[in-house]
């Protein structure tokens, strides 16, 4: 197999930066942002048999066509800082351009000292999709205008093909994006669509090709797609020709994989849990959404400073699911390197309603019972739910959070100094049970202190 050509970094065009910059000041965390170009064949895969639900799908590789993408690279600036793990995330393209969901908000990649790579795997990150397209191309013809990914049966390999080049077997030619570390360790992340991709790829692709040492997929709705080259960029061909697979993740797999999921997700999920294993391991966070309000006022204020379409910054579950991710990816790395087990969790409670359809069993205060209970919801000062409005609609996954009136307040924490004392309570109990990470424990505090409560 020939290994992949990286050119870069890559500098210029109309913009001056790349797509999916960081927001925020990377110098300050010690890391450096750089763009490569990655190309080579990509090999295309058939289906031996059906995709069924229990994900032992069997595949073999069919043809190979020429593609060109890119890949940013995020590191440390210091080599001595790297701890030799690099995460590499399938960038989401559901709103018609490369989404980045995990680099965007969590403090463990960069608090730990990974390399983060994000990979532009799909044909519409390039292309872009419907009338109004807002892909790498049209973004920045000057920049992008030689990327060419023909159809998404290329994408499963391209991820393998980033993977070999920036993981610890270095198959490239070309610029090292790596700049001379040392990876030890690879690891695959994904979100909402990626992270369907990502559950096709650990239960086909990956048996044959075993590059990646764990998988992080997250905001999963436990369904996969096929591996055939429909355009989603086409509006006559994109959505009326995506098959939904609904699959658990294989169980046979001997490589690390921890799926964490929103209470968004938890009905649509429902049907593809799975016990946790010594290789698997399932987490729901109640009352999060899809897309909460602190990922989205970060990703809505990336899009208008790309001059792209956005949405309320302020919308949606204020509960967040990234503090959970993040130490789902310290988890992982763990998993991976020395087989350390991560603490297993409890679901969120679902029962069969009365038109037949699972529905979230909820408290006196309108939360959801059960899952990975994050201070917002032990001590709380709103209901949070976080049922799917509508996939068309970029609010349709953001949930929503109605805070209690100032009685109900007051009822809860009759002073400041109860309600700080609670949540800080709170979060030490939530790190103590290894769902949220101990530098976690102090933002939670700094932000019961400033809670505008009215008390």
């Amino acid at each position: 197999m020939a290994s992949p050509k990286i050119t870069g970094p890559v500098s210029g065009g109309k913009r001056g930066y790349p797509f999916s910059s960081y927001m925020g000041d990377l110098d300050k965390r010690g890391y450096v942002e750089e763009e490569f170009f990655i190309e080579g064949k990509a090999t295309t895969y058939k289906v031996d048999g059906e995709l069924g639900f229990d994900g032992k799908w069997q595949l073999a590789p069919d043809s190979q066509k020429d593609y060109r993408t890119r890949i940013l690279v995020r590191r440390p600036k210091n080599a001595a800082d790297f701890n030799g793990v690099v995460l590499v995330e399938w960038l989401n393209v559901t709103l018609g351009h490369d989404i980045e969901v995990t680099g965007a908000m969590s403090n463990a990649i960069y608090d730990a000292g990974c390399v983060y790579v994000m990979a532009s795997c799909q044909r519409v990150g390039v292309v872009g999709a419907g009338d109004n397209k807002q892909g790498l191309h049209q973004w920045d013809p000057e920049r992008y205008g030689s990327l060419d990914i023909s159809g998404d049966s290329l994408s499963f390999d391209i991820l393998t093909q980033v993977g070999r080049a920036v993981g610890p077997k270095r198959e490239f030619t070309g610029k090292d994006p790596l700049n001379g570390l040392k990876p030890v360790t690879i690891l695959a992340t994904g979100a909402s669509q990626s992270a369907g991709r990502l559950r096709g790829y650990i239960n086909g692709v990956h048996p044959l090709v075993n590059v990646y040492h764990g998988f992080l997929p997250t905001i999963d709705f436990g369904m996969s797609f096929g591996f055939d080259d429909f355009d989603l960029s086409s509006p006559t061909d994109g959505a009326a020709r995506v098959r939904f697979i609904p699959t658990i993740i294989r169980s046979d797999i001997k490589t690390p994989v921890i799926v964490v999921n929103s209470e968004t997700e938890s009905l649509m999920y429902f049907r593809s849990r799975q016990p946790d294993s010594r290789y698997f391991r399932y987490w729901e966070v109640a009352g999060a959404s899809h897309a909460p309000a602190p990922y989205a006022k970060v990703l809505d204020a990336m899009r208008e400073r790309d001059g792209l379409s956005g949405a309320d910054p302020n919308y949606g579950s204020f509960v967040p699911w990234r503090p959970v991710s993040d130490v789902a990816l310290i988890d992982l790395i763990a998993w991976a390197q020395k087989g350390t087990l991560p603490p297993e969790a409890d679901k969120i409670e679902v029962v069969i309603g009365e038109k037949k359809m699972p529905e979230v069993v909820r408290d006196e205060l309108g939360n959801a019972k059960g899952g990975i209970r994050l201070p917002e919801i032990t001590v709380p000062t709103a209901t949070h739910t976080a049922a799917i409005l509508g996939f068309a609609s970029p609010l349709g996954l953001r949930g929503k959070s109605e805070p209690f009136d100032k009685a109900q307040l007051q009822q809860l924490y009759p002073t400041r100094k109860d309600y700080v004392t609670k949540v800080t309570s709170a979060a030490k109990q939530a790190a103590k049970q290894g769902f949220i990470l101990e530098s976690q424990v102090e933002r939670y505090i700094e932000k019961a202190q400033k809670q505008p409560l009215g008390l």
